[in-house]
């Protein structure tokens, strides 16, 4: 309808408000850094299994490494 958009009404931001944006970044960044965080841990753990498997075998090792990504 008309009265939608009236002089005497402002137009929202679509964007929002600045201390929405703030807010949304920072949950971001945070999700972004945790994510990080959790990939190189387990790029840690991965290795740590790989160098307790003594078999030279690469179906052991990619067994080792399969339960290890389950568990």
């Amino acid at each position: 309808t008309l009265d939608l958009v009236s002089p005497t009404r402002p137009v929202a931001d679509p964007a929002g408000p600045p201390e929405i944006l703030d807010a949304v970044a920072a949950e971001n960044e945070r999700v972004a850094s945790a994510i990080r965080t959790d990939f190189i841990l387990s790029a840690e753990i991965m290795a740590i299994a790989l160098a307790t498997v003594t078999g030279d075998s690469l179906w052991l090792k990619a067994g080792v490494l399969a339960i290890v990504g389950l568990g």
